[in-house]
């Protein structure tokens, strides 16, 4: 009896750590990806920022078509590194 309930708890105890370790993967993913689109978002206003603009005014459509234009070109870069 004693030796199939430990038994028991050493299997309960590889579960949760393999649950554990799946779950750190996810949300390690899951962080990455946030962080990617904050960096994305904050480059993509940088643009507006006065002392960015040099006096100039700057439309919500140039903003977007910047941002269009260095996220092509990061694509293009990360496939060329796979």
């Amino acid at each position: 009896m004693g030796v199939a309930v430990a038994a028991g708890l050493v299997l309960l105890l590889a579960g949760f750590a393999v649950m554990q370790a799946v779950q750190l993967r996810r949300i390690t993913r899951e962080r990455d990806r946030a962080n990617r689109i904050t960096d994305f978002m904050t480059g993509m206003f940088k643009v507006s920022d006065p002392s960015e603009a040099r006096g100039n005014s700057i439309t919500a459509r140039e903003i977007l078509d910047n941002a269009s234009t260095i996220q092509d070109w990061q694509r293009t870069q990360r496939h060329r590194r796979s």
